[in-house]
């Protein structure tokens, strides 16, 4: 299934998740779309993984529309509280789900949906770990491999990589 022609954009800061980031990175290159590495406002140029591997930033969120995006990819890790932090780019995030651009995210990077203000009841899952705070934001959390409520998509844990990237290609190929 190809998504030829759909950019799409995976938000990370320091100490990203590097399988939650190269995964779902490669497999949008490997369905045609077009992949950019987007940092926040006060990104270094490389970004470093929690396991080691280094990422590209190409565009920082302060200098992007995202109405240029078909869809936002947010990996977990402790990358997820620096992105939390930058107002910047929840307001990216916020645009974009106003926009009803794909925002997909995994692991602890559901937080960072949360910290955005676009989860108010709607479905999702995330890590175990942070399912309270999840809840305290509004949603409605669930403990399955995926969960798809309109244009966002979330998915638990590294484990669910291929479930969660199948319906990012899925719902950018309708």
């Amino acid at each position: 299934m190809g998504i030829a022609g759909k950019k799409v954009a995976i938000l990370i800061a320091d100490d990203y998740e590097d399988l939650e980031m190269w995964y779902p990175y490669y497999r949008m290159k490997e369905a045609e779309a077009e992949v950019h590495v987007i940092g926040n406002v006060l990104s270094a140029d490389k970004l470093k993984g929690r396991r080691g591997y280094m990422a590209d930033v190409q565009f920082r969120t302060d200098v992007l529309d995202p109405s240029q995006y078909d869809a936002i990819i947010i990996p977990g890790g402790w990358s997820s509280d620096r992105l939390s932090w930058c107002s910047v780019t929840l307001d990216f995030i916020k645009r974009a789900y106003e926009l009803n651009k794909i925002i997909a995210s995994i692991s602890q990077g559901v937080w960072v949906l949360s910290s955005a203000g676009i989860l108010k009841d709607k479905n999702v899952t995330s890590a175990i770990s942070i399912r309270e705070n999840i809840k305290i934001g509004g949603a409605n959390w669930t403990d399955t491999d995926v969960v798809r409520d309109g244009n966002i998509i979330t998915s638990r844990s590294t484990s669910d990589l291929p479930s969660f990237c199948q319906e990012i290609v899925k719902a950018l190929s309708e």
